[in-house]
């Protein structure tokens, strides 16, 4: 079962998005910015309720991107 459900990760997410899932385990960050168009990077995340969009203002084509339940 651990391998099958590895497999799915492996191919849902692309190597971005596991490299910002590891980055984000071990520094515990819960807030993070992608430049312009970084949300086509992490659209699955996002679809699969990883992330959510904060759609913040003023950003300058920046996204702001939080896990879910973060009290910022």
């Amino acid at each position: 079962m651990y391998k099958h459900n590895l497999g799915i990760l492996n191919n849902r997410y692309g190597e971005f998005e596991r490299r910002l899932f590891e980055i984000l385990a071990k520094t515990g960050e819960r807030v993070f910015v992608l430049g312009a168009a970084g949300d086509l990077l992490v659209a699955n995340a996002v679809k699969d309720g990883f992330f959510e969009d904060k759609h913040v203002e003023g950003m300058g084509g920046r996204r702001q991107l939080e896990l879910p339940g973060g009290d910022n």
